[in-house]
């Protein structure tokens, strides 16, 4: 048997969060796969906690056989950090999906190939599938692909060199026996998919699956973007060195890669945008 753990995390999402459990409900897995839910939502204040009971408690034929829920006590918001940290500490099955409330997954067939996939690759401590964006609610595209196989696998180095090649945590799947090993003081600071793909590659490759069976939504009123770039660069800067300072300076060289890289990344960005305003001018 194949346990798996699917961690739904939310905060304030109503408006999207039934979308979210119908794509897991929608998923079907082989009968030697068995499921469990691990409701971790960090003390909504709106309807987003009871939605997810009214959806999960409503008959529908054909959905995903859950074979327990777990509700994480929310007496408390406890931020993002904290939040996964005790999603991941609830797991105990041999793969764990994450859920984002905000996203959804768009194939049936999406935990099932994940699953699949690490199977056939132990060298792996992570899979991820390529991500279909939206803002507000309208596509936005999917990301690129220049491979030749249907998969692809990212070193460590990789990882942080390019600045973060997960993209979305929704897109994931994790190995529990390497999720358990990431350092507590990796949930002392903003624990996102960056530093999480961070920690796993340590353990292993993050392999990448090249085709799209998530949504990540994207929102014109979050606070990224609203950001300017000289509050992102700010941004970078400060995260690069808090994330070698928790590797213990272990991959330094990797880190200047990273920099050096993300400055020409915005210097031919502006040139670029420099260029059509000049072009439209004329």
């Amino acid at each position: 048997m194949i346990d798996l753990d699917i961690i739904l995390i939310c905060y304030r999402q109503e408006s999207y969060i039934e979308a979210a459990v119908d794509s897991i409900l929608m998923q079907e897995v082989r009968s030697d796969v068995r499921v469990k839910l691990i409701v971790a939502d960090d003390c909504s204040p709106d309807k987003t906690l009871s939605l997810i009971k009214q959806r999960l408690n409503d008959k529908n034929d054909g959905r995903l056989l859950i074979r327990g829920v777990e509700y994480l006590e929310s007496v408390r918001n406890v931020g993002i950090s904290r939040n996964y940290q005790r999603a991941f500490a609830a797991c105990n099955g041999d793969y764990i999906a994450i859920m984002e409330g905000d996203d959804y997954w768009t194939k049936k067939y999406h935990l099932q190939q994940h699953i699949d996939f690490l199977q056939a690759h132990p060298e792996c401590s992570m899979s991820m599938n390529r991500i279909t964006y939206t803002m507000n609610g309208e596509y936005k595209g999917v990301d690129g692909w220049q491979y030749k196989k249907d998969y692809h696998n990212y070193s460590l180095r990789e990882q942080i060199e390019w600045h973060n090649l997960l993209g979305n945590l929704s897109a994931t799947m994790l190995r529990t026996n390497c999720v358990k090993c990431i350092p507590e003081k990796y949930f002392s600071v903003y624990f996102d998919d960056f530093l999480l793909g961070i920690a796993l590659a340590e353990y292993g490759d993050l392999g990448i699956l090249k085709e799209s069976t998530s949504v990540y939504r994207g929102n014109s009123n979050s606070l990224w973007a609203n950001m300017g770039k000289c509050k992102r660069i700010i941004r970078h800067f400060r995260h690069a060195r808090l994330y070698d300072q928790l590797l213990d300076y272990r991959y330094h060289s990797y880190w200047r890669t990273n920099k050096k890289r993300y400055v020409k990344g915005l210097w031919r960005s502006l040139k670029i945008n420099i260029a059509h305003k000049i072009s439209g001018k004329k």
